[in-house]
């Protein structure tokens, strides 16, 4: 209201649409701004609500690979994970995590859902055992283990496995296995480097839960505890989160149908506004120019009527 009557006071009319559509989509932006801020409130609470719906859309997505890699055995490998977790001090979906890891590989390797699943399962409780016993991350060892699944040894080799090409014929002639390494398809190599991997990790096996009292161990178990605490509270919160994206997305949404529109009123209206303001100025200056020439007027007069030895004329 003040800009449009400053406009009309110095001789412009200005295009009240633009201005309703201005104030219109100003509001619009308004209220989606306060509601995105509304929505980001809430510090650590926000944080820790944020992590926690992670966490169980993480589990989800494992649980993905899961069916997707072992198909009818899917299930099967959920239920080891559960009883495992406990055993060994570690988080069910961290386990399961594992387990689709090495399923993702083996499963196209060997073209068999349900050994895939079996061997998935002996491999990630490998993983914790290596872990445990060579106080070893057990990421590098499934990183590791992934590595001597496809043939490349050097990994492997930090947790005693020696998996030389020679050692590989060695031990297929210990199974009484007559064809060579060579001679093998893709599926039956990997299979032998899985027993292979078995059979040198002896010493480690089990170690998990041998030494599950220990500090290190109680660590992992408390730390697994919690995942798995804030992964049950996340899928509660799942449902609500995927509401509160949708919602998220559709304001977005009218922020960017609106910006637009605001933008080209906002222009029309800041033209009109310089326009006039420059106006205003020229009208300023020309009127510190007539004060300064009045001035002048005066002192000249001020001069003549004042200055010592004039004489004034009747």
């Amino acid at each position: 209201m003040i800009v449009r009557e400053l406009l009309t006071r110095v001789g412009f009319q200005t295009d009240r649409r633009s201005i309703r559509t201005a104030d219109s989509a100003i509001s619009g932006l308004k209220r989606a701004a306060g509601a995105l801020a509304a929505v980001f409130a809430g510090g650590a609470l926000a944080q820790g609500v944020r992590q926690m719906v992670e966490l169980a859309s993480d589990a989800e997505e494992t649980r993905n690979v899961i069916r997707e890699s072992f198909g009818q055995s899917a299930e099967a490998v959920q239920d080891w994970a559960a009883q495992q977790a406990d055993a060994v001090g570690r988080s069910r979906f961290q386990l399961e995590e594992y387990a689709a890891t090495l399923g993702a590989i083996i499963t196209p390797l060997t073209g068999n859902a349900e050994a895939s699943a079996a061997m998935s399962q002996e491999l990630a409780q490998l993983a914790v055992d290596l872990g445990s016993f060579f106080n070893a991350a057990e990421t590098d060892v499934l990183a590791a283990l992934k590595s001597g699944l496809i043939g490349s040894t050097e990994p492997m080799m930090k947790f005693g496995v020696v998996m030389t090409q020679a050692n590989l014929e060695a031990f297929r002639l210990e199974q009484g296995i007559g064809k060579s390494v060579k001679q093998m398809t893709e599926a039956e190599k990997t299979t032998l480097r899985y027993q292979f991997i078995l059979s040198k990790t002896t010493a480690a096996q089990g170690d998990a839960a041998r030494t599950a009292d220990g500090y290190a161990n109680l660590t992992k178990r408390l730390q697994a505890n919690l995942k798995d605490l804030g992964t049950e509270i996340g899928f509660a919160l799942l449902p609500g989160a995927i509401d509160l994206l949708n919602t998220l997305v559709a304001l977005t949404q009218t922020v960017r149908d609106n910006l637009g529109p605001a933008l080209d009123s906002l222009l029309r209206v800041g033209r009109a506004l310089a326009l006039a303001f420059n106006t205003i100025a020229e009208s300023i200056a020309g009127m510190s120019t007539g004060f300064k020439v009045l001035a002048a007027v005066g002192v000249v007069a001020l001069t003549v009527l004042f200055a010592p030895g004039l004489a004034i004329v009747a």
